[in-house]
């Protein structure tokens, strides 16, 4: 018997990680309240300001602080689809899982960083 096509297309990483960021965006933003965004905000401004003292990030206070939380928390979660690209479709096709794995950290990685690097100059 043929499965459905929708668990064909269900098993697809791409389609897996679209749904994937758009729950953590509805349920960072709407009960949340924008937690996840403040979270990634404060770990990349560590990171950067405090570890490797490169002052990058600035520091974003007052009124500015929550609209950028919700921001990044609708954000950031596209960087897994775009992550998911990386290691899934541009990788050649004969990388390990591991690999694979790694490309899609190191592309949120980078995405958040300069999501919070960027933002943070234009507030």
């Amino acid at each position: 018997m043929s499965e459905s096509r929708f668990r064909v297309f269900l098993r697809s990483p791409i389609v897996r990680s679209i749904l994937c960021a758009v729950f953590l965006a509805c349920v960072g933003f709407i009960p949340l309240l924008g937690i996840p965004g403040a979270i990634v905000y404060e770990g990349v401004s560590y990171l950067l300001n405090d570890i490797l003292g490169l002052k990058l990030v600035t520091e974003i206070t007052g009124d500015a602080a929550w609209p950028f939380a919700l921001m990044l928390t609708l954000i950031w979660p596209w960087s897994l689809v775009l992550g998911t690209i990386v290691g899934w479709k541009i990788l050649p096709e004969g990388s390990s899982q591991r690999q694979r794995w790694l490309s899609l950290l190191a592309t949120v990685s980078v995405y958040c960083i300069l999501l919070v690097v960027i933002g943070s100059k234009l507030l």
